[in-house]
Parts: structure tokens; C-alpha cells; sequence
């Protein structure tokens, strides 16, 4: 099982772009951010 996954890019607007669109389509919340951390509520939760 997976607790967490961090992906890198060198494109910052870019992937949030597609990460938003792709998470939401599976359900996860908007993401929130701290610092140059971004993250999405869990898609599946126990």
C-alpha cells in the first residue's frame, strides 16, 4: 500500500493543471498548499 507519492516536473503550472483535472475526476478534494508543497486529500479513505 502506497501512503504517499511525490512526482517531480519542471513545469509547476502545467502539472498542477493536470494533477487538479486528473484527482478531481477520482475524487479528491482541492489541493492545498504550503510553501512550495502541494498537496490532495486522500482519493480513497478507509
Amino acid at each position: 500500500m502506497f501512503n504517499h507519492i511525490m512526482v517531480g516536473t519542471n513545469d509547476i503550472e502545467r502539472s498542477k493543471r493536470f494533477y487538479d483535472a486528473l484527482l478531481g475526476m477520482l475524487g479528491a478534494g482541492a489541493a492545498s498548499q504550503r510553501g512550495r508543497l502541494r498537496s490532495h486529500p486522500a482519493v480513497l479513505s478507509p
